[in-house]
């Protein structure tokens, strides 16, 4: 804990240093593990929120407060469905699914074009066509990694889109345990979109000796 402080600092100066010129240490670190008082913080940085948090003050707020939005009843009907079972998130209108709806009312305020989408907005492109180049090259490491269990799925008529789009849209939001979650997604915001083909190579790859010996209808 105490090196995490000492590298976020008061002005966050340490921390872009390692960010920009030392991504080595910064990357060892990360998957090592956030501590949990600071991942927010953390989070903040690895994005670049916080700079343009500093950048545009007020304009988060005036969002929330002063706009409306076209998905407002969606967003609404949709919070109770994220981590109903989490303390944080299960009081209905409690603090944390205020605190949701607010960022994701902001966000559909801010980006008009994309509005409200469950998941990661490039991906939500006409014809998806993003997500496929992601599931073939998916398909594509499978059967380099895992030939046998690529062979199998593919003679089963088994699709990368069956199993592993949800992946890409969500980041695992879905499939994984939230402490696992929260870790994966520490290293996705520093290393990006190649964190969800080595995850979700490693899911498979556990499960292959149970998935070769399934028949799937």
């Amino acid at each position: 804990m105490s090196k995490w402080r000492r590298m976020i600092g008061v002005t966050n100066t340490e921390f872009k240093n390692l960010l920009e010129n030392d991504c080595v240490t910064l990357t060892r670190r990360v998957r090592k593990g956030i501590p949990d008082p600071l991942r927010g913080i953390i989070w903040q940085l690895l994005s670049g929120g916080r700079d343009l948090l500093l950048q545009n003050d007020g304009v988060y707020e005036a969002l929330v407060l002063y706009e409306s939005s076209n998905a407002e009843l969606e967003i609404v009907r949709d919070l109770s469905r994220t981590y109903p079972s989490h303390v944080y998130y299960e009081q209905r209108q409690g603090p944390g699914q205020r605190s949701l709806y607010n960022v994701l009312k902001a966000y559909s305020v801010y980006n008009r074009q994309v509005g409200y989408v469950q998941g990661i907005e490039g991906l939500y492109s006409m014809g998806l066509p993003l997500l496929q180049q992601y599931m073939d090259l998916m398909q594509a490491l499978l059967q380099e990694e895992a030939p046998r269990l690529a062979a199998h799925l593919e003679e089963q008529g088994v699709l990368p889109s069956m199993y592993c789009s949800q992946w890409f849209i969500t980041v695992f939001a879905y499939n994984l345990p939230l402490d696992h979650l929260l870790r994966c997604w520490d290293i996705f915001l520093l290393e990006g979109m190649a964190v969800v083909f080595c995850i979700g190579l490693v899911l498979l790859k556990t499960a292959e000796e149970a998935l070769l010996g399934k028949q799937f209808e």
